[in-house]
C-alpha cells in the first residue's frame, strides 16, 4: 500500500530543490519516500483509472508568460515523468523565455528534450483543481 502527495512549486519560474514541483510516493506509514514524478509545477488533483490503475493528475501551470499561456492540464503520470517545469512548457519545442540565456538556448536543453507533453489541456489559468474518473452509468453509453 502506498500514498501519493502533490508539492507544487513555490515560484513562476525559479528552480528550486526536490520536492518542491513532484508527486512522492511513500508507505502509508510515511516511510520510503520517493518522487514519482519531478519538475510537474503544481499538480493538484490525483486519481487512478479504475481499469488500468494508471495514475492522473491535472496541474496549475505557470503564470507571467501571457493571458493564453501556459495551458493547465490533465495527463496520467508514470515514474520519472519529466514536465518541463520550469524551463519548457507542454513539449520539447517550447522554452519558457525566463529559462533561457541571451541568445535564446535554453538553461538545459537536457531536461528541454525530455519534457512530455500532457494528454489533456485547459485554458491557461483555468485552475483544474481535481479529477474523478466517471464509473456510474447515470448517462447514455456515447458519454
Amino acid at each position: 500500500n502506498q500514498i501519493f502527495v502533490t508539492i507544487g512549486s513555490g515560484s513562476n519560474v525559479d528552480v528550486e530543490p526536490l520536492p518542491q514541483a513532484s508527486v512522492q510516493q511513500a508507505n502509508l506509514d510515511g516511510s520510503n519516500q520517493t518522487t514519482f514524478v519531478y519538475d510537474i509545477r503544481n499538480p493538484v488533483g490525483l486519481t487512478f483509472h479504475p481499469i488500468t490503475n494508471n495514475l492522473y493528475a491535472t496541474c496549475n501551470e505557470r503564470d507571467g508568460v501571457g493571458d493564453d499561456l501556459v495551458p493547465d492540464y490533465f495527463t496520467r503520470i508514470q515514474q520519472n515523468d519529466f514536465y518541463g517545469w520550469p524551463y519548457a512548457y507542454m513539449s520539447s519545442n517550447l522554452t519558457d523565455p525566463r529559462r533561457c540565456f541571451s541568445n535564446g538556448t535554453s538553461e538545459r536543453p537536457d531536461l528541454v528534450s525530455i519534457t512530455k507533453t500532457p494528454d489533456v489541456l485547459f485554458q491557461a489559468h483555468s485552475t483544474p483543481l481535481d479529477t474523478r474518473f466517471y464509473t456510474g452509468n447515470q448517462f447514455p453509453s456515447r458519454y
